[in-house]
């Protein structure tokens, strides 16, 4: 078993007083949050390990995983924009968006450029309908009040990115 688990493992059982006990299923979900936090997202090895250890099928663990869309199977570029596709921001023109970074970023939603810069991502509703279209940069929320804001937003992340800010 990778040392990765041994040591997470070892931590939990010291934090319970030694009365933590892996069960399987239950412990699926915390300890996928666990490995991508530590790793910035689940890779297949962690995938593999984590159903040798749980004793579930690599199947059924990704199956788990990519119903949410907070778990990540590849690193996320150094910038990571999300856009919300919740029914409020979708009526308020989140396809645009789409569109206007296609154009500006040379990328589509579920791809990250070339040089690994940046990364487009579309999440469902992310809290904020009566201020939508809302888009997040590496977690830094903006609300896109037209074509021409969301090209300037992005003019800005473009060169504090190469300025490396």
């Amino acid at each position: 078993m990778h040392e990765y688990f041994h040591l997470k493992m070892d931590k939990k059982a010291r934090n319970t007083s030694g009365k933590y006990k892996i069960s399987g299923r239950n412990d699926l979900i915390p300890l996928l949050q666990e490995i991508q936090a530590e790793k910035g997202f689940i890779s297949q090895e962690s995938i593999k390990e984590l159903g040798e250890l749980l004793g579930i099928s690599t199947t059924r663990i990704y199956g788990v995983a990519s119903f949410y869309d907070g778990f990540l199977f590849s690193p996320k570029a150094r910038v990571h924009i999300r856009i919300c596709n919740g029914s409020g921001c979708y009526v308020n023109r989140t396809f645009s968006i789409v569109d206007v970074m296609a154009e500006e970023l040379k990328i589509r939603p579920g791809d990250k450029s070339a040089d690994g810069r940046f990364s487009i991502e579309m999440v469902d509703c992310m809290g904020a309908c009566h201020l939508g279209p809302l888009i997040a940069v590496n977690d830094k929320y903006y609300t896109i009040g037209s074509e021409r804001e969301l090209r300037q937003i992005l003019g800005r992340i473009k060169k504090d990115e190469q300025a490396g800010i």
